[in-house]
C-alpha cells in the first residue's frame, strides 16, 4: 500500500475517533437535551405548551399556514389544547365569548438555517410540529378551519355546520356527525369514515375522495383529478362527479336517486 494511502486512512480515522469523542461527550455535558428539541431540518428550536379551558364555547375557528391539526374528543369535562410550535411561528389561541380560535402566523426570525433532516430518523428525535385541541362530548355550532399545508384530523365530535378550506394537506373525519357544511382541499385527499354526513358538499381538485362505512344525505361529492369511492355506505340523494378519474361504489345502498357525472367519458347515470 502506497505512503499517501496509508496517511490517509490514518487521517480519517482518527477524525472518526475524534468526532465521535466530542459526540459523547456533547451528550454527557447535556448536549442531547438541547438536541432533542432542536429542528435539524432547518435549525429551529421547538417548544411545547399545554393548556386547559374550564371556559365552555360552541364554536372554533383555526386558521393554520403550515401547522398539522387534529381535534379530538376529550376524556373528561374540559378542553386541552396541545402544541408543538417553532421559533418562527406566532400561535396565538384563547376563547373569544363564545369562539375558540387558534391562529397561526409565520414570522421569521433566523436568516441561516442548516439542513441535516436526514439525521432526525437516525436519531429517533420528534420534531413534528403539530396543533392538537381535545374537545368535550357535545354537538358544537360551527367549525371553521383554513389550513395552507398542513393534514388535519377530526374525530369523535358532532358539529351542525363546518366549512373546511385545504390548500395541501389530507383531510380525515372518523366517527363524525355533520348537518351541514363545505369541505374544499384543493391539493391533498379527502378521507371518512364511520359519519353521519348531511347535507355536505365535498370538494377535491387534485386528490380523491373516500368514504366508508357511513351514512349520506344529500351530500354532493366532486373530484377533478382523482377518484371518488364510497363503499359500504348508505346513501341518500346527492350527486357524485368526477372530472378525470373513476367512481366506485362496493357494498354501497342507496335510499333516493344519487346523480353520477363522469365527464371524461361524457356520460351520466343514476342510481337508486
Amino acid at each position: 500500500m502506497k505512503k499517501t494511502t496509508k496517511t490517509l486512512l490514518i487521517v480519517s480515522l482518527v477524525l472518526i475517533i475524534l468526532g465521535g469523542g466530542l459526540l459523547i461527550a456533547g451528550a454527557l455535558s447535556g448536549g442531547w437535551e438541547q438536541l432533542k428539541h432542536t429542528d435539524l431540518t432547518s435549525g429551529k428550536e421547538y417548544r411545547e405548551e399545554a393548556i386547559d379551558y374550564d371556559e365552555e364555547f360552541n364554536k372554533i375557528e383555526i386558521d393554520a399556514q403550515s401547522y398539522p391539526v387534529k381535534i379530538l374528543k376529550s376524556n373528561d369535562t374540559k378542553a386541552h389544547l396541545r402544541i408543538r410550535a417553532d421559533e418562527n411561528h406566532n400561535l396565538k389561541f384563547g376563547t373569544e365569548g363564545d369562539t375558540f380560535k387558534i391562529t397561526e402566523k409565520y414570522e421569521a426570525k433566523k436568516n441561516f438555517n442548516i439542513d441535516l433532516g436526514i439525521w432526525d430518523e437516525l436519531l429517533g428525535i420528534d420534531n413534528e410540529k403539530i396543533i392538537c385541541l381535545y374537545l368535550p362530548e357535545k354537538e358544537y355550532e360551527s367549525i371553521i378551519l383554513n389550513a395552507d399545508a398542513g393534514d388535519v384530523e377530526i374525530e369523535d365530535l358532532k358539529v351542525k355546520n363546518l366549512t373546511a378550506d385545504l390548500k395541501a394537506g389530507s383531510f380525515e373525519l372518523y366517527n363524525f356527525s355533520i348537518e351541514t357544511g363545505d369541505i374544499k382541499c384543493s391539493a391533498g385527499a379527502v378521507d371518512i369514515k364511520d359519519s353521519s354526513l348531511n347535507n355536505l358538499n365535498i370538494y377535491a381538485s387534485v386528490g380523491s375522495i373516500g368514504i366508508e362505512k357511513s351514512k349520506l344525505k344529500n351530500v354532493n361529492l366532486e373530484a377533478k383529478l382523482g377518484d371518488i369511492d364510497v363503499n359500504d355506505c348508505e346513501y341518500d340523494g346527492g350527486s357524485m362527479r368526477v372530472n378525470l378519474g373513476s367512481i366506485v361504489d362496493d357494498g354501497t345502498k342507496y335510499i333516493t336517486p344519487v346523480k353520477k357525472y363522469l365527464e371524461i367519458d361524457d356520460m351520466d347515470s343514476e342510481y337508486d
